[in-house]
């Protein structure tokens, strides 16, 4: 019901009711670029030497990629939609950084800790999950009955090679 009530309100004055719970809010967030300094090791600062990479680890954006991940693998339940879409988000995110200046970040954030940590580690833990508790998997991309029926039968010897190469590939957890 309070939401409701916010959500009819001018931008202003939700603003100004939200400030009654914490007095912090209503204030601008300071700007955070993500690529001005995309050197991983860092000798010269005095805390860490690796400083980019852990304040790249432990920013919000880190567990929000895992969480994320996660919960889509829960929703999609299939081990290749969910990579191929976790790698086209990525894409999107290089496309559209020329629009919000955000999403600008050094490239091994973008592929080591981005699409082949934090989405790879929450799509496996997801479909862990879902193995975990015996939830149904839906195959969107393949029938794993054909798969295995066209690979039984197929006489060339360069036939199907690819779907052999990314079964042998696939993590435990996924099958």
């Amino acid at each position: 019901m309070f939401m409701t009530y916010v959500f009819l309100l001018p931008v202003q004055e939700a603003r100004n009711t939200f400030r009654y719970f914490d007095t912090k809010l209503g204030k601008p967030l300071p700007e955070m670029s993500y690529a001005d300094d995309c050197s991983i090791f860092t000798p010269e600062n005095p805390t860490s030497k690796y400083a980019n990479v852990y304040n790249a680890v432990f920013d919000v954006h880190f567990f929000a990629h895992f969480a994320g991940w996660f919960g889509k693998m829960l929703i999609m339940r299939d081990w290749w939609v969910a990579w191929i879409c976790s790698a086209g988000f990525e894409f999107l995110e290089l496309t559209f950084r020329y629009w919000l200046p955000n999403f600008y970040e050094c490239w091994w954030d973008s592929l080591l800790l981005d699409l082949f940590g934090c989405n790879l580690l929450g799509i496996v833990i997801g479909a862990w999950f879902l193995k975990r508790f015996g939830v149904s998997r839906i195959s969107w991309v393949k029938e794993p009955a054909k798969l295995h029926k066209i690979t039984q039968t197929s006489d060339a010897p360069c036939n199907n090679v690819v779907l052999r190469v990314l079964e042998k590939l696939r993590p435990s957890a996924l099958e």
